[in-house]
């Protein structure tokens, strides 16, 4: 008897995850009467979040749960299972693609494929084909970055430069996170987030490639509200003060108020580049990347010129 299918979006970070995350939470009945299910964490827990951030943090391991246990974890796999009839599962996380078991091995490879593992075992009565949707390097960092800012996280504090050698060793390799999921799960689908983003329909674009047309249901519009870079520049000043996440909202809100807003457009650069050192600083970083981005559109997009776009905006 075949095996279910799930569809495991895995991410990765900032390619439109959050705004497929709400549409499918926000339609999860229609998604349903047409064939796809976009669970929430019912009935183990209240509905929750629209992503299944909570479900990849728990499967970290002993101490990783935040807010479901191995048992609950093991309990909503089993509802799934039980109740999905002759349907697909979907199931969004960006975390999917960036969790680790830190005892697994020294090798953060070693780590990755310790955590996915775990990942595998859990959906181990499932189908899993995993969809890891990539993002130009470059535009991948600057926004990551900015995010961190908004967050006010510790990785915010970094200078941008720090913060790019840190995602290189983890967020950045591409070729090496495709190549650990494809050794636990098997192939994987591999999307660009320009060309999901094609003609403004990356929702639409999304749904078609697991088959299910999606055209009329209501988009949930602009769904986080990044930082703009003279903004995250104000913010970077105000980091070393803030000591929770309710003064991190304030300071955000604080930043977008509109008398501060037109202050801070008077008085603060916003340069062209961003975080960037300058244009040329960003096409020599980009361009360590070339030989890796040419050898994954040369497997999984054969007839596109280049796996990404040649812009540099951010």
């Amino acid at each position: 008897m075949a095996l279910p299918k799930l569809w495991l979006h895995a991410g990765v970070h900032k390619t439109g995850t959050t705004a497929l995350q709400q549409f499918a939470a926000s339609h999860r009945e229609t998604l349903l009467e047409r064939g796809l299910w976009y669970p929430d964490f019912r009935p183990v827990l209240e509905a929750g979040p629209a992503s299944h951030n909570r479900l990849a943090h728990a499967l970290v391991g002993p101490g990783g749960a935040r807010g479901l246990d191995p048992a609950q974890v093991r309990d909503l796999v089993a509802h799934w299972r039980a109740n999905i009839g002759d349907r697909s599962l979907l199931l969004s996380a960006e975390a999917f693609c960036r969790h680790v078991v830190p005892g697994a091995g020294e090798d953060w490879l070693d780590q990755r494929r310790g955590y996915l593992e775990g990942v595998a075992e859990a959906f181990r009565d499932f189908d899993v084909e995993v969809i890891l949707v990539l993002r130009r390097q470059d535009e991948l960092a600057h926004s990551l970055y900015l995010e961190n800012i908004m967050k006010g996280s510790r990785r915010g504090r970094m200078s941008f430069s720090d913060f790019r050698k840190f995602i290189e060793s983890r967020h950045l390799r591409f070729e090496d996170n495709i190549a650990t999921f494809e050794r636990v799960f098997g192939p994987v689908r591999v999307l660009t987030y320009e060309g999901l983003a094609r003609d403004n329909r990356l929702l639409q674009n999304f749904f078609a490639e697991l088959g299910f047309r999606v055209a009329g249901l209501e988009d949930s519009g602009l769904v986080r509200q990044s930082l703009t870079v003279r903004q995250a520049r104000m913010k970077r000043a105000f980091l070393p003060l803030i000591g929770s996440h309710g003064q991190n909202r304030q300071v955000n809100r604080f930043l977008r108020w509109g008398p501060m807003a037109r202050a801070s457009a008077r008085f603060v650069d916003e340069p062209e580049t961003g975080f960037w050192e300058n244009e040329s600083a960003r096409q020599r970083w980009l361009e360590c990347y070339a030989e890796e981005n040419e050898r994954i559109r040369s497997r999984f997009f054969p007839d596109r010129a280049s796996l990404f776009s040649p812009g540099l905006d951010c």
